[in-house]
């Protein structure tokens, strides 16, 4: 292992407050941002053409059912997006809170009228009856339950507009093991930028985040050729616990990301030549610590175009109550793996995370991160600056971004008790902005939000691959599913 070189401290600037992300229909209208002062414990805006004190009577009168959420505040200034669906308006409001550290947003969509959902946060209420509307928009939030934590970014669901599916057809259990080997679960899968080819790894038979790996002595990391999804190559027996992240990098070595341990082994981040060979072990196997030279359950890995190594560390911090020691960091090294720079700790403001699950790199060289827990793709520089936060994509857990810089984020979470009336699944849009403009769907399953996987590659032709992880891999009836576009 390289010896770390000197900590040198980032503090992220504050992120730039911008339009809601999602576009509306031609038919849709939209209300203009406007600033409100808090009322009691929360604050309402209501027709523009009022004065403030006008605006504030009729707010405490609409609004006394609402209660303080965990972003009570003052709220600076909010904004409303309107849409009308047959007989329903639909509503989408912004909101602002003054908070410790920035800006504390909350979003939400829901039908006009519906009030039997008191958890109404960045609600807007208007009847469906013709072109009139009684209601107001709200910002505030019911109080959560005691066991969850309440997200800082829940917009409304693009998934929901109607959005093109750009690759309608499936092709399940695409990749297959060789010698009858069964998939276990996976979460990483990455395209070689020098053939084409496919690589991503199986857990060796392992279902659940438990290590199969350890106990099961066989090949983990695969290499399928991309038409017919046959086995090319396979190394890594002996080596890994739990895989969990996988990069390609511009030469085709293949990084791999270990985020649990044993005695002797995990906690590390492993370089691989196309055959195989190890080349750079990042890390020390067996031991988690929080100084330079160590990990706490790595996430991802990814490589810059001068050679720069970036890993997120810290996978439980997305828990309710994250054990003590948990991480949310994101740490840079040198192309021969000394130790530079880091930033990040646990937590929901800007610049901090819940489990940065994923990683990616746009033309411009920004660093897109997968604050998988905190519902939210954070951009920053090399230097670790925060320049923009998207909040469109759901509960990433993978992240891909073509030549084009189309972004394609895999969502495997969202579920009522986290990320409620998302459905899972691949949002694309653009890197330059927070929109979707198409959605992959997920698998059917009994779940009504759906089971997708938890990694996303695309190749040259479109065509997209995701590695089904613990929670989609009996949905999806094998380790790697393939979405082809209609002839």
């Amino acid at each position: 292992m390289s010896s770390p070189g000197a900590q040198a401290a980032t503090v992220p600037s504050p992120r730039t407050r911008r339009a809601f992300g999602t576009r509306l229909p031609r038919r849709g209208f939209r209300l203009a941002r406007h600033r409100s002062r808090l009322l009691g414990k929360f604050a309402i805006g209501t027709d523009l053409r009022s004065d403030r004190s006008a605006r504030s009577a009729r707010s405490a009168r609409v609004g006394s059912k609402l209660r303080p959420g965990p972003f009570s505040g003052q709220i600076d200034s909010s904004e409303a997006h309107f849409e009308r669906r047959g007989d329903a308006l639909l509503v989408a409001t912004r909101c602002w809170w003054r908070r410790r550290a920035g800006y504390g947003l909350r979003n939400t969509e829901r039908p006009g009228g519906d009030m039997k959902n008191p958890r109404v946060t960045g609600l807007a209420l208007f009847t469906a009856l013709g072109a009139a509307f009684l209601g107001v928009a709200a910002c505030g939030a019911e109080d959560a339950a005691d066991d969850e934590m309440m997200d800082p970014a829940e917009v409304a669901d693009p998934a929901a507009a109607g959005l093109p599916n750009p690759t309608p057809n499936v092709i399940k259990d695409w990749a297959r093991l060789p010698d009858g080997r069964e998939w276990g679960s996976t979460a990483g899968i990455d395209i070689d930028p020098i053939d084409g080819h496919i690589w991503a790894y199986d857990r060796c038979g392992g279902i659940a985040l438990a290590g199969g790996c350890a106990e099961n002595l066989v090949d983990p990391v695969f290499k399928f050729h991309r038409e017919t999804g046959e086995v090319m190559a396979s190394f890594g027996a002996g080596l890994f616990v739990l895989p969990h992240g996988i990069h390609v990098d511009d030469d085709g070595n293949v990084w791999i990301t270990d985020s649990m341990g044993t005695l002797d082994k995990g906690h590390t981040v492993v370089k691989f030549s196309p055959e195989g060979e190890v080349l750079m072990t990042l890390g020390v196997p067996g031991r988690v610590g929080t100084e330079p030279g160590y990990f706490n359950q790595p996430c991802d890995v990814i490589t810059a175009s001068d050679g720069s190594i970036f890993v997120s560390d810290g996978h439980s911090g997305q828990n309710a109550n994250p054990p003590a020691g948990s991480t949310g960091r994101i740490i840079k090294f040198s192309p021969e793996g000394e130790y530079i720079m880091e930033w990040g700790v646990v937590g929901d403001g800007p610049g901090e995370f819940r489990t940065p699950h994923a990683l990616e790199l746009d033309s411009q060289g920004r660093l897109f991160v997968a604050d998988r827990g905190n519902h939210r793709v954070q951009i920053f520089d090399q230097e670790g600056n925060l320049l923009d936060t998207h909040y469109q994509y759901g509960r990433v857990s993978g992240l891909f971004i073509d030549d084009e810089d189309n972004v394609y984020a895999i969502d495997s979470e969202s579920n009522p008790n986290q990320h409620a009336d998302w459905l899972t699944g691949v949002r694309i849009g653009h890197a330059s902005e927070d929109l979707v403009t198409a959605f992959i769907p997920p698998h059917e399953s009994d779940d009504p939000q759906g089971e997708a996987g938890e990694g996303v590659a695309v190749d040259a032709d479109g065509n997209v691959y995701a590695a089904e992880g613990p929670n989609s891999r009996a949905a999806a009836e094998g380790g790697v599913t393939k979405y082809t576009r209609n002839n």
